[in-house]
């Protein structure tokens, strides 16, 4: 991502984020990844690891002006989702919270 765009983008999510809240029927009305499609959080067949990096850099950004984050993060956990980023979080990522920590105890789902 060059500079512009960056700062574009953190303009955009800066709005965003100070926007007035909505109350809706569902959670997801209310996400920040609504203006941007599924391209940055879902990877294509094609993606070389530099692509990936990149690509989850920016969902990451995206997720982390988000009024919903915590959320949705908690849908990914709950229903098992083992695709794309959500909440900030890659399916890597979201692998080791489920995972039983060293006290055997496994993240509220």
């Amino acid at each position: 991502m060059n500079r512009t765009s960056g700062t574009s983008l953190r303009r955009q999510l800066d709005d965003l984020a100070h926007s007035e809240d909505r109350v809706t029927e569902h959670w997801w009305d209310n996400a920040a990844c609504r203006f941007f499609g599924p391209a940055p959080f879902f990877a294509p067949d094609d993606e070389t690891p530099a692509q990936r990096a990149g690509r989850e850099r920016t969902a990451k950004l995206i997720c982390s002006a988000c009024p919903v984050r915590w959320t949705c993060l908690q849908q990914a956990l709950t229903t098992g989702e083992h695709h794309g980023v959500w909440g900030g979080t890659t399916e890597h990522e979201r692998k080791r919270l489920a995972r039983p920590s060293p006290q055997g105890r496994q993240i509220a789902r």
